[in-house]
């Protein structure tokens, strides 16, 4: 399943100041009622079981109490001593050509932090898609100010629909004391943790 990744959704837990900036910039926000949080867990599920899977094998629950379901294989796992950075993360996908297609925030009700959905997309896939939104710079410094940052907790999964989400949680001071490590996407899809 490593080669067929065909897009690679981030899904980086952001707080409100955070999430009013790109709002400013004309970042669409959209809003999750518990009950559409838990269909959502639901369809992960039915597809986990369909692909053997145990749905809730990572013990997950989120910030509003909805135990998640995971339909992917899980491929990466941060958690230990030290801190992870994304900052290499984009530059990989581009040499792979892949863009940016989409950005989008999400917040679930009774979360008060945000989800901010960033899409890379293979150029190759569909030349002409169109893209749902305009990159600025203020728009590009907001994302770097994301992916720069450094992560206690990072997981990866790849999904049997060729997408590989990556979901770092918990930003961290990147000038701190813990040993940093960046990911990296290798060609063949791999990710490794390269020491700093």
């Amino acid at each position: 399943m490593k080669n067929n990744i065909v897009r690679v959704l981030f899904n980086i837990r952001i707080n409100q100041k955070r999430a009013e900036r790109f709002i400013a910039q004309g970042i669409e926000l959209h809003h999750l009622t518990k009950k559409e949080v838990v269909a959502k867990s639901d369809m992960h599920a039915k597809r986990a079981v369909h692909n053997n899977l145990d749905p809730y094998r990572g013990k997950r629950v989120d910030a509003i109490g909805v135990k998640q379901a995971d339909s992917g294989e899980p491929v990466f796992g941060w958690k230990s001593k030290g801190i992870v950075t994304l900052e290499m993360v984009w530059q990989n996908l581009v040499e792979m050509e892949f863009c940016i297609f989409d950005i989008h925030l999400i917040q679930k009700e009774g979360d008060r932090m945000f989800s901010l959905r960033v899409t890379f997309d293979r150029i190759k896939n569909d030349p002409d898609r169109e893209i749902r939104f305009l990159m600025t710079r203020e728009i590009q410094t907001l994302l770097d100010g994301c992916f720069d940052r450094a992560y206690k907790y990072l997981y990866v999964y790849r999904n049997p629909n060729g997408i590989m989400t990556i979901n770092p949680s918990i930003a961290l001071d990147p000038n701190g004391s813990e040993e940093k490590r960046s990911l990296r996407i290798m060609r063949d899809f791999g990710l490794r943790r390269v020491k700093q």
